[in-house]
């Protein structure tokens, strides 16, 4: 007969047991899901490694050296003639026009959209080996005020796009990949809006822009409002500040635009030249052409032209919310603006750098004083640069990011961003920093 004590210990012991048993399936569970995860991560590398190796053979397709027909030796590099089978079928090898030098090396911290920081500066200048002689090309293009750069998210990855993307203005909600701006698409291609300064030669120097640096630029054109921006339709019909067809007849845009001159009062760049035709010059603040027609006004004077325009210039408004019309996140996202400030020891070593760079160092080569980087970097840290999963996740970590030649450290608080430390940019630094701050896969530039 057993004891009352051999059964009590019998009972602990299959208690003991039963406890220990538990605790090996947990173990194996979290095992098999790290398992699961590593799985899932090797599958997206050897992916990229695939399509990474797809586009180097594609790269690598090229004629034969030494077949090209007598046409082909002629014909001049600019004009690359695709077959018109490719044309038809869109299926096209572009070769980028020029690249960028940007004050925004990496894209850790870089803006999302051009509007963000206008106080940005790059350089656009043009590849030689499309137009020996490049200035030619930009002939006539100081008369706008900003130009529309297309370009490629050449820092993207051989990743495969996704239908769907988590801007992070949204916070990591997900919306179609088409219904934002995000650089993980189908074709990697941007599009962004930049006032253009001056040009010196070959080279274009923009503000207010969105590219890090090294981007390749596809295509340059300019921005003109009377076409790229929509407008109010009155009794049924769409209102033009000019008759397009007249426009479109004159040879080389001789007939130009100048209500925008009148409009904004800058009636002092309205002069005559020595035959007493009127010429109009570009005005720094507004997107004003230059009427260079060569034939005298035949029968109406310049004012009388200038009145009628900016008549027609009223009614061209811009269109309402009826006739165009974005997703409420894009004005009212749940990410708010911050404000940002810089720690006195930070601000100090912000102005040391820029007196570095007066005396011939190469701490700034975009911005021309402290105060200009300072503004820049404001507008950056104001729209809040991290990612949604950076909001979610890390929100005790720092956060560094590199401004022209500087290196910045900061820190994000509630309702709040602040810079700890501004320092010179290594070099190698700069170039790994490049290749890990990286937008999480999915999530979109908007």
């Amino acid at each position: 007969m057993t004891s009352p004590v051999g059964k009590t210990d019998q009972h602990f012991v299959g208690r003991d047991s039963t406890a220990q048993l538990l605790q090996q399936m947990a173990v194996l569970r979290a095992e098999l899901k790290n398992l699961r995860l590593k799985l899932d991560q090797a599958k997206r590398v050897h992916r990229k490694d695939v399509e990474g190796i797809k586009a180097t053979l594609r790269q690598e397709v090229s004629p034969a050296v030494g077949n090209e027909t007598e046409a082909q030796v002629a014909a001049p590099r600019c004009s690359p003639s695709p077959d018109v089978s490719s044309l038809e079928t869109g299926n096209l090898m572009t070769r980028p026009v020029g690249y960028v030098e940007s004050c925004f090396p990496t894209k850790n911290g870089t803006p999302r959209q051009p509007s963000v920081c206008a106080a940005s500066r790059a350089r656009v200048r043009l590849d030689k080996s499309v137009f020996s002689n490049a200035e030619h090309s930009l002939a006539g293009l100081q008369h706008f005020s900003h130009v529309w750069i297309l370009f490629v998210f050449h820092k993207n990855g051989p990743t495969t796009a996704k239908a769907k993307v988590k801007p992070p203005r949204l916070n990591g909600l997900k919306v179609g990949v088409f219904s934002t701006r995000s650089p993980h698409r189908p074709n990697p291609i941007g599009l962004s809006l930049a006032r253009l300064e001056k040009i010196e030669g070959g080279a274009l120097y923009l503000s207010g822009i969105d590219m890090i640096d090294g981007t390749p630029v596809l295509d340059i054109k300019p921005y003109i409002p009377e076409y790229d921006v929509p407008v109010k339709a009155v009794d049924g019909h769409t209102v033009a500040t000019e008759d397009p067809e007249a426009r479109d007849a004159s040879p080389d845009g001789e007939h130009l635009r100048v209500s925008n001159c009148v409009d904004s009062g800058n009636y002092g760049n309205v002069h005559s030249c020595g035959s007493g035709e009127p010429v109009v010059t570009a005005d720094e603040t507004g997107v004003c052409l230059v009427d260079a027609s060569k034939e005298p006004l035949a029968h109406e004077t310049l004012e009388a032209r200038e009145n009628s325009r900016a008549s027609a210039a009223d009614l061209a408004t811009p269109a309402s919310e009826q006739q165009s019309a974005v997703a409420s996140w894009v004005r009212e996202a749940p990410v708010k603006n911050l404000a940002v400030r810089f720690t006195p020891h930070a601000e100090q070593e912000l102005q040391q750098l820029a007196n570095a760079a007066d005396k011939g160092r190469s701490a700034l080569r975009h911005f021309g004083s402290a105060e200009e980087a300072r503004r820049a970097a404001t507008a950056v840290l104001s729209a809040d640069p991290r990612s949604a999963y950076r909001r979610r996740s890390c929100q005790d970590q720092l956060f560094y990011f590199h401004l022209d030649g500087l290196h910045l450290t900061c820190w994000f608080g509630d309702g709040f961003a602040e810079v700890l430390r501004t320092r010179l940019a290594r070099p190698q630094a700069t170039a790994a920093a490049a290749t890990t701050a990286a937008v999480p896969e999915g999530e979109s530039k908007d």
